[in-house]
């Protein structure tokens, strides 16, 4: 069993720096709307325990228990599988929550546009993974499935001026799910070789005049691959070959509240 504390204390205090715009527009002026600055604590343990009932099989048991000064206490759990079928293979079966707090600008501040919120609620995730690897001498293979829903999702809405109307809110949740694979090739001491692929579904689901709104999430490509090769000519030196391929994906997107 691990246990572990810390404390945190972050003030910052922004200078306010006026910022022209296009036709000369005042972009912003970066500063605090609610006292000088602000001072944050965290304090977290950790316990964490690692079972083997049988001599192939593995669990993993472990907890953090957070408080935190703005937002107050988060308990995140971890739970882990691990069985070895055959010499060489493993299967993983992965759970685990974690948590990220309001930030000082998010909450208490101003910057571009954007208004802070001092109720926000902290974004939640909840991770599920399915994961088999085996190796075969020099050649290993990796294939994992997961599914990701994350909670209360921080936005800053756009307006086209300091206005505690377009202030920082939970807009609503995020679901990603995918699947991976992975190869690794190795020849002799020079040679190695690799690839790996990906494809991810991520939505998001915002509440807007009483119904749900779904819409892919922005900066994240559906595919993506990525194939390379390595050769070690001389002690220190390589010559490598990569190449890196992602499919269409949304830029922006901003929901319309009307």
């Amino acid at each position: 069993v691990i246990i572990k504390s810390y404390a945190d204390s972050i003030s910052t205090r922004p200078v306010a720096i006026p910022g022209l715009g296009r036709d000369d527009l005042v972009l912003y002026e970066p500063g605090w709307f609610k006292d000088n600055g602000h001072t944050y604590q965290n304090i977290a343990f950790l316990a964490q325990d690692i079972w083997r009932p049988i001599n192939k099989l593995s669990i993993t048991i472990g907890a953090r228990f957070d408080y935190n000064s703005q937002i107050g206490s988060q308990i995140n759990p971890r739970l882990g599988i691990v069985y070895e079928p055959v010499k060489n293979s493993s299967v993983k079966v992965l759970y685990g929550r974690a948590y990220r707090a309001p930030g000082p600008r998010e909450q208490y501040a101003t910057f571009g546009f954007a208004y802070g919120n001092e109720n926000l609620k902290p974004e939640v995730i909840n991770t599920f993974e399915l994961a088999g690897v085996y190796r075969f001498k020099n050649f290993s293979n990796a294939l994992n499935l997961y599914w990701n829903n994350l909670n209360d999702l921080i936005y800053a809405p756009i307006g086209t001026e300091i206005n505690p109307d377009f202030m920082d809110h939970n807009i609503g949740k995020n679901v990603s799910k995918g699947i991976e694979y992975e190869s690794k090739l190795v020849l002799g001491k020079r040679f190695q070789s690799f690839l790996n692929a990906s494809y991810t579904i991520s939505e998001n689901t915002v509440i807007l005049n009483g119904t749900d709104s779904v819409y892919n999430h922005p900066d994240v490509a559906p595919f993506k691959l990525n194939v390379g090769i390595s050769y070690q000519f001389y002690k220190h030196f390589f010559w490598n070959l990569n190449m890196f391929y992602r499919s269409k994906m949304e830029k922006f997107y901003a929901p319309d509240p009307n």
